[in-house]
């Protein structure tokens, strides 16, 4: 009697401690492998969003701050083709920041031209296509977790057409997001 409850208790452990490991988004907080890292609580969680592309799915984590007229996109993806390899990356999970791309004055199709499911709405007045058709400053952070399996952070700072030079929020945008310490 006693191993089972020494078997149940260790699960238990396991389950708590293990959990907060596994690849994923949880409220404000992204965790790749055994790394932490934080969206900061100005920007609101809009929606869960389902993608279905040629090869990848995904489930998109939209954030948004309005003050900011930012969005940070957490993506989960997965290779919808059997053993197809991710172009890019890295294949360490901990180098998320060091595999990034920027791009200015870009339009972000990322729910364009893919099958879209909203799986969760948080805000009653978000839609994906708020995203189209606008000028934004992007950051694209990316990390190749196996074969199949990525996660890509996508920061997006819509530019204000009546600024003189239409400058953006995006260097605030991007220290929204930070790597917590361990």
């Amino acid at each position: 009697m006693s191993f089972v409850g020494l078997r149940t208790l260790y699960v238990v452990f396991c389950a708590i401690f293990m959990s907060s490991e596994a690849n994923g988004v949880q409220d404000h907080t992204l965790f790749v492998d055994n790394v932490k890292y934080e969206i900061a609580q100005n920007f609101q969680r809009q929606a869960l969003v389902e993608t279905q592309g040629e090869f990848t799915q995904s489930q998109s984590f939209v954030f948004k701050s309005r003050e900011l007229n930012s969005w940070i996109i957490v993506a989960v993806c997965t290779s919808t083709v059997p053993n197809k390899k991710k172009s890019g990356g890295t294949t360490d999970p901990k180098d998320l920041f060091q595999n990034s791309a920027s791009l200015e004055d870009a339009y972000l199709m990322w729910f364009e031209n893919k099958d879209v499911r909203i799986l969760e709405q948080d805000v009653p007045d978000f839609n994906v296509t708020e995203l189209a058709d606008r000028v934004f400053d992007l950051v694209f952070y990316k990390s190749v977790l196996n074969e199949t399996d990525s996660i890509l952070v996508i920061i997006a700072s819509a530019q204000d057409e009546g600024a003189p030079e239409k400058a953006s929020h995006i260097e605030a945008a991007q220290q929204c997001f930070t790597r917590v310490a361990k």
